[in-house]
């Protein structure tokens, strides 16, 4: 409720999040939902869903323990759902690139999500899997750290929505990585993973991919001199953005995204 709160504080006036730990975020969201307590609107896919020693929070096998993954966080108030379709920065073990799921449990729990009305987006590293999901209708994916043109093709083509959180990739983070004990390895994984992200960014940028701004860190978090949400935002102009596209992807992007552009992420007479 605090970090809720704070970012708030920071002017950020609605959140999105993508994978929290025992229904904390719907508590959260309860809370300030009720009036009890002032905070940002609160958009939540529960907790991640990932196959056995993928990189999220719930971890289920099968196509059908997928399924009931899904329902079960819809049931609690999700209404995004998160699938963990590649490795990430943070595994002790594996590469970011990597496919943990097979197709089907990938395209059971977008179908079952979608039939419930609810988007799925995806952590990724893998164009593999990246592929896979366009297919099978996912609606957006965070980090895309190895996307290849094939894939941001195919995503401007289906009109998947593109998170970058290109913050947490480069040299603004590493004081944070820093601050919290991450170790050596992190950090050389961080810098290795950031110029290919990096080159992504511009590349997703440059063929038109549609760009929802997003962190993956706290948005009021030190990042660079600014906080997180703004730093990403100048990233983007850098990555080959103008700057009245880096405000709309930070505003009118979103709210399209979640499909409330009829009430918030635009000033208009």
């Amino acid at each position: 409720l605090e970090n809720a709160q704070k970012s708030l504080q920071v002017g950020v006036t609605t959140i999105r999040l993508t994978g929290s730990n025992g229904g904390s975020d719907f508590a959260v969201k309860h809370a300030i939902d009720s009036g009890m307590f002032d905070g940002p609107r609160i958009h939540t896919a529960g907790e991640s869903l990932v196959p056995t020693g993928g990189h999220g929070k719930m971890e289920v096998n099968g196509p059908y323990a997928f399924a009931r993954g899904v329902r079960e966080q819809i049931k609690r108030g999700a209404t995004w759902i998160k699938l963990g379709i590649s490795g990430g920065i943070s595994d002790v073990r594996g590469a970011i690139g990597a496919s943990p799921f097979t197709d089907e449990e990938l395209q059971t729990a977008i179908e079952v999500a979608h039939r419930n009305g609810v988007k799925v987006t995806g952590h990724t590293g893998s164009p593999v899997a990246s592929k896979v999901a366009i297919e099978a209708g996912i609606d957006s994916f965070e980090h895309g750290y190895f996307f290849t043109p094939e894939v941001l093709e195919m995503m401007v083509d289906k009109g998947v929505w593109y998170v970058p959180t290109i913050v947490v990739s480069q040299e603004g983070a590493l004081e944070f990585y820093r601050k919290i004990g991450s170790p050596d390895w992190y950090l050389d994984r961080v810098a290795s993973t950031g110029k290919d992200h990096w080159a992504m960014l511009q590349n997703a940028i440059r063929m038109g991919v549609n760009v929802a701004l997003g962190t993956d860190q706290f948005p009021y978090e030190p990042n660079d001199g600014t906080t997180a949400t703004v730093a990403e935002a100048e990233l983007y102009v850098k990555a080959g953005m103008t700057p009245l596209q880096a405000l709309q992807a930070a505003t009118m992007q979103p709210a399209r995204m979640l499909e409330l552009a009829d009430s918030i992420g635009s000033l208009e007479a």
